[in-house]
């Protein structure tokens, strides 16, 4: 079990990977078809609020990575798809309701991403024939690496 003081705990029935940012900002664990990944407040920051996100998909994960830039995450899922989505946690917590971790909704529109998730936008890419088992991103964001048992695929792109 994963568990904070502000109650965003999550119990799996399964073990499950522990993802980190390469920022240390985040981690992130995945299972079936959600990711949930917290932010970790900073040593120097004077609230204690662990905010705790999901991100959601049709189908079942296999894997997944952070960008270095901290505001984009990547996972492949079990039919050889990639999703990527861009902003994630980025909704506001106001001031007067940070206590109680309420979050604020913004009404824009959010191409690709699903119900109620916390991103800006998500986009799919199938390059693989079957689960993809390996992401990363390059050290400077510019590339995604993907790969499944004997493929690897890279996507090269300013807009990762």
């Amino acid at each position: 079990m994963i568990t904070s003081p502000q109650n965003t705990s999550l119990q799996t029935s399964q073990a499950s990977f522990i993802t980190g940012s390469p920022s240390g900002e985040f981690f992130s664990i995945q299972t079936k078809r959600t990711l949930y990944i917290w932010k970790v407040p900073a040593d120097d920051s004077e609230c204690a609020l662990v905010k705790k996100m999901k991100l959601h998909h049709t189908k079942n994960f296999t894997t997944m990575a952070f960008h270095p830039s901290g505001s984009i995450v990547a996972a492949g899922d079990v039919t050889g798809g990639v999703l990527v989505w861009r902003g994630f946690g980025s909704r506001i917590l106001t001031g007067v309701e940070q206590n109680k971790a309420a979050l604020v909704k913004h009404e824009d529109e959010k191409p690709g991403v699903r119900g109620d998730d916390d991103a800006d936008s998500c986009s799919t890419w199938h390059w693989h024939s079957s689960e993809v088992k390996f992401l990363s991103f390059s050290p400077d964001g510019a590339y995604l690496f993907s790969g499944r048992s004997t493929l690897l695929s890279i996507l090269i792109s300013d807009h990762v």
